[in-house]
This record gives structure tokens, sequence and C-alpha cells, in this order.
């Protein structure tokens, strides 16, 4: 796939207008996760919704039909509910890791897909630090199904980055839509705003093993930590068609205003 040289930026008004896209107007959802939705959030086991910026995120739901909900790893590795962050929209804020420990949302998902089957990922994140692996969702695959960015294209473990352009790190602190699609080519494609460098076909699950979890901003309990904010992260368990490829891109583009540049 390339990208073209058209940028579509939808207003939210437009983009209802288009026809109104929810992500699970796609059969292919699996999970999704929304940190602009404070209903779906919690400060404790499912219970008390955030109510206030600063509260800790112990749990979030999933609003796909799975119910995939991601929970605290432990007490000291709780995101935290800003308000009013892009805009009107509320977000989660992961902190710089102390003691080699950070923030993270996990759950224990021995029936999220395997990592040689078809999927796509779409992650709304920004990052603090372009020193670290910045993961943003590890899958919990055959190896491991990362996404991180903020670094530079690897030739030997590219599912690790999605600085798509082939060059240095991300601009810190912008917000950007990753995208991760795995053809059972296999090819894995990465995305920055609708901006890919083509598919790669070596290293795509390089790394750590973590077989039975769905986690983001970390890899595991002790590695990998992000620092930034998440916004939205939507998991596809199919490689999306490039029409339904630019369909989430410019939903996303258009709610969280991002540029989209058009997916062909």
């Amino acid at each position: 796939m390339r990208a073209a040289t058209r940028r579509a930026l939808l207003s939210r008004p437009a983009a209802a207008a288009a026809g109104g896209f929810v992500p699970t107007d796609l059969a292919s959802l699996t999970a999704w996760y929304d940190f602009s939705d404070a209903a779906t959030m919690f400060v404790d086991a499912g219970s008390t919704p955030v109510a206030s910026d600063g509260d800790h995120i112990w749990q979030i739901n999933d609003k796909s039909v799975s119910g995939f909900n991601l929970v605290r790893e432990d007490a000291n590795s709780m995101p935290t509910y800003r308000t009013n962050v892009f805009g009107s929209l509320s977000a989660g804020l992961w902190a710089p890791a102390v003691a080699g420990q950070g923030d993270g949302l996990a759950r224990n998902a021995t029936d999220v897909q395997k990592g040689s089957d078809e999927h796509t990922i779409f992650a709304v994140r920004t990052t603090a630090d372009n020193t670290t692996g910045q993961i943003t969702v590890d899958a919990g695959l055959v190896g491991v199904l990362s996404i991180a960015f903020a670094v530079p294209i690897a030739t030997t473990n590219p599912s690790w980055e999605t600085d798509t352009n082939g060059g240095g790190a991300l601009t810190l602190d912008e917000l950007v839509i990753l995208t991760h699609h795995f053809k059972n080519t296999p090819s894995l494609e990465l995305f920055v705003n609708g901006v890919t460098d083509g598919p790669h076909t070596a290293g795509l699950y390089a790394g750590v093993t973590e077989s039975t979890y769905l986690r983001l901003g970390h890899v595991s309990v002790w590695q990998s930590w992000s620092n930034g904010y998440f916004a939205e992260v939507l998991y596809f368990n199919d490689a999306l068609s490039v029409t339904d490829l630019n369909i989430v891109g410019e939903y996303l583009a258009a709610k969280w205003g991002v540029s989209w540049t058009t997916v062909t």
C-alpha cells in the first residue's frame, strides 16, 4: 500500500455526515479502548467510574462485544485519568517508569488470536520520551506483537517501530494515529497518520514472548514502559482492506483532530 498526497481531515460534523461510522460497524473489531469515554474507566474493579482529573485508572472496559476489559497489574501501575487533554476530550496518562516499573493495563487473554493470524491495530497516542522502547500494544501473541514508536525503523525488529518515514524519532508529545497492519503473506505494514514506508517481512515477532496477555503501554510487568498519553486503541482480527483502513483512520482523525493521509 502507499499513501496519497491528499490529506483528509474531517470535522466531527463532516464525519457524521459521511455516514456516522463507529468501530463496531466492522465485524472484525475485537477490542476497543476509548479514554475519552469516562463511563468505561473505573477507580476500582469495575464499580466506581472515574470522576475527577487525576483519578487513577484501575480498569478500562472494552467497548467491543468481546468484553476484553483491562485492569491494573498492581497498585503501583495505574495510569492517570486526565480531562480536557485534547480539546474537550480526556485521555489516559502513562507516567515515566520509576525503579524499573511504570503504568500499564492488562488482561490474561488466552482467547485473543495468535500472531500468525491477520490483524490490524490502531493506537492514538503521544510519547514524552524517544529514548526507550515506548511499547504501545502487546497483544500476547506467538511472539510479541508490539507497536512502539519514537525510534527509527530497524532491520531486525520492525514490528516494534512505527516511524514509517524511515527517519528519526517522531515529535515528542505529538498526538499521532499508529496503525499496525499484518497479513499472512507474511507482511507487516506500519503507518503513522496513514503514511507508510511499505511492507516488512523480517523480524515480525522478535523480542520477549508473552503468550497469554493483552497489554497497553508495556510488554510485561517489568519491561518496556511507555511515557505519554493514550487516547484510543482499536484491535481488529483481520487485515483491514484499504477502504476500511481509511474509514477507521478518518474516524479517528476527525475525533482527535489529527491529520490522516489517504491510504491507496
